[in-house]
């Protein structure tokens, strides 16, 4: 459900990647969504399947305490994160 909250907030996004360790989860989520740009793969937060840096937006829902390895899946997500180039403060641009 959060992909197609996700999909619908965010038109302008040409892709977003949904994960999970179980393959027949991946075919239910692949059945369950109509939009093109949700791509579905399986695999775990502590090895995702992206270099560094290539996402924009890393999100997690009811998934955190099932992860074997938290603190390295916390450490794959800030990896596969693009660190912003401009960080808001009150309105502001700052380096």
């Amino acid at each position: 459900m959060t992909r197609l909250l996700a999909a619908a907030r965010l038109p302008q996004a040409s892709e977003f990647l949904g994960l999970d360790a179980a393959e027949k989860m991946i075919e239910v989520a692949r059945s369950a969504s109509p939009d093109e740009r949700l791509k579905f793969v399986q695999g775990t937060a502590e090895r995702l399947p992206a270099d560094d840096s290539a996402y924009d937006v890393v999100v997690s829902t009811t998934s955190f305490d099932h992860w074997t390895d938290q603190a390295a899946g916390i450490r794959e997500c800030a990896r596969a994160h693009q660190v912003p180039r401009y960080q808001a403060d009150h309105g502001r641009r700052t380096a």
